[in-house]
């Protein structure tokens, strides 16, 4: 009878340790994954499920690990338990402690342990959970699930990174500068070519199409704008050198006020009126309007072009007269819109950019 009474506390002793060795490995379980997930967050969103993973291979191994280190059942840990549910004055452990003692004092007080055991009714037995254990798993466990769900709607699309607003708190810090992209007159008949003046606004000469004023955080790129002469006008050139309508100013670090510049065309879609291709002309003032912060070259592209002059960059504008191959307006409109749904490497933006300028020289 005594032995199935000792029995019986005793499974219930080993499942009270079993669920303290479950809890407390939880929650070194949930501090790990929560440390996990919150890199995932910062860096890579999309692999937040990898987290949930490791929580489950972390709790596998640390419930043995923890029962065998810190909650073990042994005949003393029994004897304890069992001795502060009866109040029986340490007795249970006294004859524990003797066990192998075989004096006559140590017999007499196991025998009277037993027969205490057998008459008296062990009470129902209360499992014992910490309390601070169950705050710092609950704790844990907000932490770990927020973060989790955070990186789940990150990688979602709904929220940004931890990465994009820790660059978005530095480039907080960083200078702005602003970009206008002004129009103007270039007046060919002067003697060094060079010579331009603001343009009247009731007569203007052309237009940029695109955002002619920016506010850009210093390190970025500047958005494409693309400079469209009016009818009876040409495109010449920018007032830094460059010859291409379409630009983009890249990695900007400081003020720009980039112009231009538009030249009157004869009948016969000769810029200068002397019969003579527009790119042997003098190029314009640089050092007038050039401003520092552009990293364009001459060419206007990026990485540069050479171009002969017929194929000169400042002849490409569609304006109904200068040369642009040999194609009327909607051939070459159509044969530009065809490239561009065409080409997956374009743009979105650099799509609309070439829409808006067949659109704007067609008005003109």
């Amino acid at each position: 009878m005594l032995k199935n009474k000792i029995k019986q506390f005793e499974g219930k002793v080993k499942k009270e340790a079993l669920i303290n060795s479950f809890l407390y490995s939880l929650f070194i379980s949930f501090c790990i994954s929560f440390i996990l997930s919150f890199i995932f967050w910062i860096y890579c969103p999309g692999y937040f499920w990898v987290s949930l993973i490791v929580l489950m291979v972390l709790l596998s191994i640390f419930v043995p690990v923890v029962y065998n280190i810190k909650y073990k059942v042994e005949d003393l840990t029994i004897a304890e338990r069992l001795d502060s549910t009866l109040d029986a004055d340490a007795r249970c452990i006294t004859a524990l402690q003797y066990k192998e003692k075989e004096e006559f004092i140590y017999k007499a007080q196991r025998k009277e342990t037993k027969s205490f055991l057998v008459s008296k009714q062990i009470p129902a037995f209360k499992y014992l959970i910490s309390l601070q254990l169950i705050i710092v798993l609950i704790t844990s466990f907000i932490l770990f699930a927020g973060i989790t769900s955070v990186s789940a709607i990150t990688a979602a699309g709904y929220m940004r990174s931890g990465n994009e607003i820790i660059n978005n708190i530095t480039k907080d810090n960083l200078p702005v500068y602003e970009i206008n992209y002004k129009t103007c007159y270039f007046d060919m008949s002067t003697s060094n070519n060079s010579f331009f003046f603001e343009q009247d606004e009731n007569k203007p000469c052309g237009e940029i199409i695109g955002a002619s004023e920016q506010v850009v955080t210093e390190g970025e790129d500047a958005e494409e704008v693309m400079a469209v002469a009016y009818d009876g006008y040409v495109f010449y050139a920018w007032s830094d050198g460059q010859q291409n309508p379409v630009r983009t100013d890249y990695k900007v670090h400081g003020e720009l006020t980039i112009t231009a510049l538009f030249t009157k065309v004869d009948e016969d879609g000769d810029p200068d009126k002397d019969g003579k291709p527009s790119n042997e002309d003098a190029e314009p003032d640089n050092e007038k309007d050039v401003e520092p912060g552009s990293n364009q070259d001459g060419s206007g592209n990026k990485d540069g072009e050479n171009t002969d002059s017929k194929s000169d960059l400042r002849n490409q504008v569609l304006d109904g007269k200068t040369y642009y191959g040999g194609k009327t307006y909607e051939e070459a409109r159509n044969d530009a819109s065809d490239k561009a749904s065409k080409d997956g490497n374009m743009s979105d933006s650099m799509k609309k950019l070439i829409n808006d300028y067949f659109d704007a020289i067609k008005k003109k």
